[in-house]
């Protein structure tokens, strides 16, 4: 299992109902088996969204082909300033396997 980790600067006056609503289209839209999810996290003004895969390879690609575009289009309006990406291998925990 592979997650893609994105520490996100929100604007202040955003609709966080609207963001959620996005986020879920998002995973509606994404047909694959290897795509695992994506969730967005509140941190007071920020947020953290984790996509996971079931490999790095189709992590990679569907981040390109899908993930990055949606992003562009969707979540980019909503952001105060630049994020932060982190991507791994989840290597223990629940989601390890």
């Amino acid at each position: 299992m592979h997650a893609v980790i994105n520490r996100l600067s929100i604007m202040p006056d955003a609709d966080w109902a609207a963001l959620a609503r996005k986020v879920d289209e998002f995973n509606a839209l994404v047909d694959d088996p290897d795509f695992r999810g994506a969730s967005l996290i509140r941190i007071g003004d920020d947020a953290i969204a984790l996509v996971l895969f079931t490999n790095r390879a189709a992590l990679d690609k569907l981040s390109r082909e899908i993930a990055a575009p949606w992003f562009a289009d969707n979540l980019r309006p909503y952001l105060a300033g630049a994020g932060e990406r982190f991507i791994g291998e989840i290597v223990a925990g629940a989601l390890a396997t």
